[in-house]
């Protein structure tokens, strides 16, 4: 893997938004990453959020054209991070643009507490991260369909955008994993993440808070 020149990692939807700024907040994640080699420069943007109107706002607000956006990466299958999908590719205007996501992606998700409620992509890359501490496993009772039985989902399909620049690394948009490579490839230095929640215990928990800063549409304590 070759080191950026350059990388710069926008915001552009979480859960909240500075005091008396121009931004609409909505619960889920959209982050964008300009990212430079020498002369080549791409645009990808990480996650859609689950709303697409107050994320275009935001870009508008911005100065963001959807059709600058080469590459679109869904971490997982959430709505919060994939229900804007089909607006901003539509706002995007180009045939060509890869989605890069989990092959697990369309898979039903649900919870059943305190009702039955779908929360995958409507109707329809790092692969997959081994967890490995106590605060990554998910913080609700997920459920899905696998050989024709309901059985406990482990959101397999939760990835990672890591990009290497020449002194710091970035890793957007995969929530429920610890920061690490594939394949438990080894930390990730001065990592830049959005974490659904930074709860924990021990040693894990207080490596997160220095290593980290992250925007985030839930925390919890």
């Amino acid at each position: 893997m070759h080191a950026l020149d350059r990388l710069k990692v926008t915001v552009l939807a979480e859960d909240s938004v500075g005091y008396e700024t121009p931004y609409l907040g909505q619960h889920g994640i959209s982050l964008l990453l300009d990212a430079g080699r020498g002369a080549t420069t791409r645009r990808v943007l990480i996650d859609v959020a689950q709303h697409p109107d107050p994320l275009l706002f935001n870009m508008e607000q911005m100065g963001i054209e959807p059709a600058t956006i080469d590459t679109i990466v869904l971490t997982h299958c959430h709505y919060d991070h994939t229900r804007g999908l089909a607006r901003i590719l539509e706002m995007i205007g180009k045939d060509d643009v890869p989605v890069v996501a989990h092959p697990d992606v369309f898979r039903l998700t649900f919870i059943t507490d305190p009702y039955l409620h779908h929360i995958g992509i409507p109707a329809s890359d790092s692969g997959e991260i081994e967890r490995t501490t106590d605060f990554e496993a998910p913080e609700m009772e997920l459920r899905t369909i696998r050989d024709q039985r309901v059985v406990a989902d482990e959101v397999a399909d939760d990835m990672s955008v890591l990009a290497v620049t020449r002194d710091s690394g970035a890793v957007g948009g995969a929530d429920h994993e610890d920061c690490r490579g594939p394949e438990g490839g080894g930390s990730v230095p001065r990592a830049r993440r959005p974490l659904h929640r930074i709860s924990g215990t021990g040693r894990a928990r207080r490596s997160l808070r220095r290593a980290f800063r992250a925007p985030s549409h839930r925390r919890c304590a």
